[in-house]
């Protein structure tokens, strides 16, 4: 999983800006997609970091937190 650097409100979604090993990728994540992934989009976009992406397979998930 990789970490979310940016994340912005666009038309259809949120446009997330994903650390990869390779450079910065970008995606966009329909909010209804996000929706059924069980993602709060508001807070996604407040706060991208704490979230991890996999580009590839599509996912988003919340780090666990530390202690």
């Amino acid at each position: 999983m990789d970490e979310i650097v940016r994340a912005e409100r666009v038309a259809k979604g949120i446009l997330l800006t994903v650390k990869t090993k390779d450079g910065e990728r970008d995606l966009i994540f329909e909010f209804s997609e996000l929706i059924d992934r069980g993602i709060n989009a508001l807070h996604l976009l407040q706060a991208p970091h704490k979230y991890l992406c996999d580009p590839e397979e599509r996912i988003i998930m919340r780090r666990h937190r530390k202690g």
